[in-house]
């Protein structure tokens, strides 16, 4: 087979199938949850701003006009939400209720202000705002907050 005084010829990389198949699965589960996050985070923007609300990103706070840190075709493939950061949500009206604040704030972890006015808002919804590490500025302007 070989000739003599010719060494076999050794593959750097050589990987079995069942290998390449587990580090598949581990990035296709890494994916999976990025994308299911931009996913939530896009529904709760998206009701955040039905509700009258505004949601600032990262680079929008020094300049509004600001483009997210990404290619342009990959935005327009998967969205700002994938690529930014929550930074500043304002919500107003009646329709903000303790059960909207659960259910859309829950995916803005990294939120560093949120200003409240006006919302039908009980006591109940700052067990949801307490778990936010990040938050640095939080104003409540709702009449049915106590003081406790």
């Amino acid at each position: 087979m070989n000739a003599p005084g010719k060494s076999k010829r050794r593959r750097r990389f050589q990987f079995s199938l069942k290998t390449v198949f587990v580090a598949m699965t581990i990035v296709a589960l890494g994916l999976g949850m990025a994308l299911y996050r931009a996913r939530r985070l896009r529904r709760a923007v998206g009701a955040m701003t039905a509700a009258g609300g505004a949601v600032h990103f990262r680079p929008q706070m020094k300049n509004a006009k600001a483009p997210p840190p990404a290619p342009a075709w990959l935005r327009r493939l998967r969205g700002d939400e994938l690529l930014m950061t929550p930074v500043c949500v304002h919500i107003r009206g009646p329709d903000v209720t303790d059960e909207f604040i659960a259910k859309n704030l829950s995916s803005m972890t990294s939120l560093e202000e949120l200003d409240i006015h006006g919302a039908n808002v009980t006591d109940a919804a700052l067990a949801h705002i307490t778990s936010m590490r990040h938050l640095h500025s939080l104003t409540l302007d709702c009449p049915r907050i106590t003081d406790v």
